[in-house]
């Protein structure tokens, strides 16, 4: 039916005009929604560029942090690695120490053992020495 009233409107030159100046309208209007959409999803495409910005960044300041932290972690167990090291000296001091007084009372435990052997055979030297005399 549009077909019939186009065919009418033909001979009129203002109805022609309106009806292309609606027709332009109309496109300059779907146009208008194209470009807003794509305005739209140009802001959406922004505002989540901006969010991995902030992402990125805030990735990268917790990165710094945590290499921070590492390092004072590490600066903290420097000084508990001098303590072991420094207690397993004292420990090795204290048995070095234990076994000295070991070998000191294993000296003095030889050194009695040999004086009473030397007394016991100088007193069997003296006793023979005597028998010796006694039977001249």
């Amino acid at each position: 039916m549009s077909n019939n009233s186009n065919n009418s409107d033909a001979g009129q030159p203002g109805v022609k005009f309106e009806t292309m100046l609606e027709q332009l309208n109309h496109q300059i209007e779907e146009e208008q929604m194209k470009i807003e959409k794509e305005i739209m999803s140009l802001s959406y495409f922004k505002f989540f560029m901006d969010r991995m910005d902030e992402h990125r960044n805030f990735m990268t300041s917790l990165s710094e942090k945590l290499k921070s932290v590492r390092m004072v972690e590490k600066q903290r167990e420097e000084p508990e690695d001098l303590r072991k090291k420094v207690q397993e000296i004292e420990n090795t001091v204290q048995e070095i120490e234990h076994t000295v007084k070991q070998i000191q009372k294993s000296q003095e435990n030889f050194q009695t053992f040999v004086q009473g052997t030397l007394d016991m055979m100088s007193s069997k030297l003296y006793e023979k020495e005597e028998d010796k005399e006694e039977t001249k």
